[in-house]
């Protein structure tokens, strides 16, 4: 017959065995992810989706942006990762995936993939770079592409505005074009090897062609754009966004094998 004590000792025995595979849980993140617009369906709601892969199955969702009204934000897209496990001692977050663009560069949109990130519906910190064409920036310093259906990279540093009352105007961002551009045109329908790492004294990323031996981009950028330059160095999310990608056509962007960590 069990004693007080024993049946004590076998509650903080079992809450100790609880608590030690919780801190052992890995955060899980998805392997493949696909955005999709189809302008042709006649329910506005209808018009845009995600698709995301874990190991455990697939699962079908909207957007993730919070829109005010359909038509401002039609095109936009969020995909957010919190946290990634950030071992004692390491400094350096790393993040790589495989991309295809489907139609994507015949509109006027861009793909961001931030790291150190930081994001909501509104805003975004972190570091990382954008894939697009950008054609509503008329600010945004410039990059030459080759023509529709192609497209260019550029660095971009995103921080948030705290003194801006207005959520939606709290974004700031610094983009990089000129020297930043990329050195090669990436295009429709050609899968694309990616790379980035993240430190905190720098940013540097590869994109590699399928058949080629070597990477048609490479851009490292220290982080010289100081905003917020600590709180970026503390987060260990990622998030991959799309802006302003609505048209007339169908799109798609496809993104597999994501795999991420620290060194």
């Amino acid at each position: 017959m069990r004693t007080a004590s024993n049946i004590l000792g076998l509650i903080l025995f079992t809450l100790y065995v609880s608590n030690s595979l919780l801190a052992q849980v890995v955060l899980e993140t998805p392997i493949d992810i696909s955005f999709n617009y189809d302008p042709m369906q006649s329910i506005s709601s209808q018009k845009m989706w995600k698709t995301e892969r874990y190991s455990w199955g697939i699962q079908k969702l909207p957007p993730g942006y919070s829109k005010s009204t359909q038509e401002e934000f039609e095109g936009n897209f969020l995909h957010i990762v919190g946290k990634t496990n950030r071992h004692e001692g390491s400094t350096t977050q790393w993040l790589s995936f495989n991309v295809i663009f489907t139609n994507f560069f015949k509109t006027s949109g861009h793909l961001a993939v931030i790291g150190r990130a930081e994001s909501s519906a509104y805003t975004n910190r972190g570091r990382g770079f954008i894939i697009g064409r950008n054609q509503r920036f008329d600010d945004l310093p410039a990059c030459t592409d080759s023509g529709t259906g192609t497209a260019w990279t550029q660095p971009e540093i995103w921080w948030i505005d705290m003194e801006e009352a207005n959520p939606v105007k709290m974004q700031r961002n610094w983009v990089g074009g000129g020297q930043w551009c990329g050195q090669t045109n990436l295009s429709d329908g050609i899968l694309y090897r990616v790379t980035m790492h993240l430190s905190d004294e720098s940013t540097s990323y590869w994109i590699s062609q399928e058949g080629l031996n070597m990477p048609i981009t490479i851009t490292s950028f220290s982080n010289f754009e100081k905003k917020e330059t600590a709180i970026i160095n503390s987060r260990s999310g990622y998030t991959f966004g799309i802006a302003f990608g609505s048209g007339k056509i169908p799109w798609k962007i496809d993104i597999t094998n994501i795999a991420t960590g620290w060194f």
